[in-house]
């Protein structure tokens, strides 16, 4: 009786933490923008990009620290680039459209593979 009560609450707690929320917090991610930053012709911002893993203003949280450290070591802003995916990451480094980007393990092997991207 012990298992089939353990069964049947496991069953539970996958199907709500499975269900589909909708709340009026829906980030629409397919029409991304670039900052305006107010810059000189001198100081050009070093570029970051990261994929979005938890949200864009999770993200921008968790990067912030980091974004201002790099910044104030450098002298000069640091432009925080996000996008939804590694797979989108890695293509902005393809590009050369930014200067850094910080991927998982296996977005970097992917990259490395495929255009030679390097620590």
């Amino acid at each position: 009786m012990k298992f089939f009560s353990l069964c049947v609450s496991s069953v539970v707690l996958v199907l709500v933490g499975c269900t589909i929320r909708q709340d009026g917090n829906i980030i629409d991610l397919s029409d991304l923008q670039n900052l305006s930053l107010e810059q000189s012709n001198e100081i050009i911002p070093l570029r970051l990009a990261v994929a979005n893993v938890i949200s864009p203003t999770g993200t921008l949280e968790s990067y912030s620290a980091i974004v201002d450290y790099i910044s104030e070591k450098l002298g000069r802003p640091v432009e925080l680039i996000q996008r939804r995916t590694y797979a989108e990451t890695n293509d902005l480094v393809r590009q050369g459209e930014v200067d850094i980007a910080f991927v998982c393990t296996s977005a970097y092997v992917i990259g490395h593979e495929e255009f030679g991207m390097e620590l």
